[in-house]
């Protein structure tokens, strides 16, 4: 469970790879639970990064970035949005984005699926554990690399808003490197 700060695995310590970061063309599948998402009642929103990270340091620190983001304010829970950043800071503008449609429901199991193919970066999400079905955005951005931390993170800067962002993600990671699709009888 994450609520607040940040919370990484290290992609290269693990056992995902061998020591390097992921490669330029990878998917990453995860299953994936809203479990509390209050709106904010002072300041004005709360949004928090469930994705891939260049860097260990907070959404204040320049780095590459493609994953979802959450978010809420003071009025609405807002729809899944992927997006990328190339050597920038959350919210600092460099932003490259897609909303998805789908506005995530509390207590409703989703399964993720993070395909970047050179630079197209895709966000899939579905409720179908094989990762069928769904609803599929794209992203075009160059120069997203190094890309090693897999995790959440908060905004990164002076967000004072008191709302709550919480999510479960499975240890069930699956991640396929150097790859640019995968076929049911490569799922474990």
């Amino acid at each position: 469970n994450f609520a607040g700060g940040r919370f990484l695995i290290d992609l290269q310590d693990s056992d995902y790879l061998d020591g390097s970061n992921l490669a330029t063309n990878f998917i990453i599948r995860f299953p994936w639970k809203l479990t509390d998402s209050t709106l904010v009642s002072s300041g004005s929103e709360t949004r928090s990064y469930l994705g891939l990270f260049s860097s260990d340091a907070w959404g204040g620190t320049s780095q590459d970035y493609f994953g979802v983001q959450l978010f809420v304010s003071s009025t609405t829970h807002y729809a899944l949005r992927v997006e990328c950043i190339d050597g920038g800071t959350f919210q600092g503008g460099t932003e490259t984005r897609t909303d998805t449609t789908l506005v995530p429901v509390e207590d409703t199991q989703y399964y993720f699926e993070l395909k970047k193919v050179g630079d197209v970066h895709s966000f899939t999400v579905t409720t179908n554990s094989d990762y069928t079905g769904g609803q599929t955005v794209n992203v075009t951005k160059t120069g997203i690399t190094g890309l090693r931390y897999f995790g959440i993170k908060s905004r990164g800067d002076s967000q004072t808003a008191n709302g709550n962002i919480e999510g479960y993600v499975s240890p069930d990671i699956e991640v396929y490197n150097n790859v640019t699709s995968v076929t049911p009888a490569t799922w474990t």
